[in-house]
Parts: C-alpha cells; sequence; structure tokens
C-alpha cells in the first residue's frame, strides 16, 4: 500500500509472529485436550452407575420370585461403555442333605469397560462395584 506522502509500506503479518501464534496454539490445546478427555471419562462412568442400578433393581426383583440371588446375567450398560457382571455370594444347598435348590443371599455388581470402550483409558475406575448392602467402590469413582 502506498501512503499520501509516497512511502511504501507492506501490510500483514511476518512469519515470526505466525509461528508464535502457532506456538500458543499448540500449547493451549496440548493442555485442554487431555483435560477435555478425561472430563468426558468421568462423565461417561455415569452409564456404569445406570447400569450397576439396572442391574440390582432386576436382581431384587429375581429375590423376590426365587428367594435367592443364583442364576443371574451378565450384560451391558445401556450407553455400552460398560460390561456389568453379577455375582452370587454366601451360596449354600437347600434342604435336607443339600439335595435342595441353591440359595444364594448377597450379590456383588461389577462394572468394568467394555472390550472397545474408550473408558479403558480412565485408569482410576476401571473397575466399579456394589454388594447386596449397598456398598460402593472405590468410593472416588461415585
Amino acid at each position: 500500500m502506498i501512503s499520501k506522502s509516497g512511502n511504501s509500506r507492506v501490510e500483514g503479518f511476518t512469519l515470526i509472529e505466525l509461528m508464535i501464534v502457532i506456538a500458543i496454539i499448540s500449547i493451549l490445546a496440548g493442555v485442554a485436550i487431555p483435560s477435555y478427555n478425561n472430563s468426558v471419562r468421568r462423565g461417561q462412568r455415569s452409564d456404569a452407575h445406570v447400569g450397576i442400578e439396572q442391574a440390582e433393581s432386576q436382581v431384587r426383583k429375581a429375590y423376590t420370585v426365587s428367594n435367592s440371588y443364583s442364576d443371574i446375567a451378565t450384560f451391558a450398560s445401556p450407553e455400552g461403555y460398560y460390561d456389568i457382571e453379577v455375582d452370587a455370594g454366601d451360596c449354600a444347598t437347600a434342604g435336607v442333605g443339600g439335595t435342595g435348590p441353591k440359595v444364594c443371599s448377597s450379590f456383588v455388581i461389577t462394572a468394568v469397560p467394555s472390550s472397545d470402550s474408550p473408558q479403558k483409558k480412565d485408569t482410576d475406575c476401571l473397575e466399579m462395584t456394589m454388594d447386596s448392602l449397598g456398598r460402593k467402590k472405590p468410593t472416588e469413582c461415585w
């Protein structure tokens, strides 16, 4: 651009200025992206919470029918990030001489990330559990 005085003046950004801006953006992205990913993983833990609560509801419903926590299935969480497994505990065989059905008086529900889940990178909470007394572990994941 030529000014009124006749001097030519070039306006714009120099290469150094552009490189500085790119470096600043790279540093900000390097901090922001991992932080965002961690926030997303923490948010997706709710899928495990919902899956465990649904499993507990089904287990308690089955208990009202059979008076035992045995024969409980494994299934996926609602959004599919976790596999939910229910393990019966404190089992004994009912009846005289142990000839009756197996009766289990407790359970533990476990949520682990499914094989293709991005939640496998959530190393703080790779396994979340709740037992028949309502104890939830690890507590920092709830």
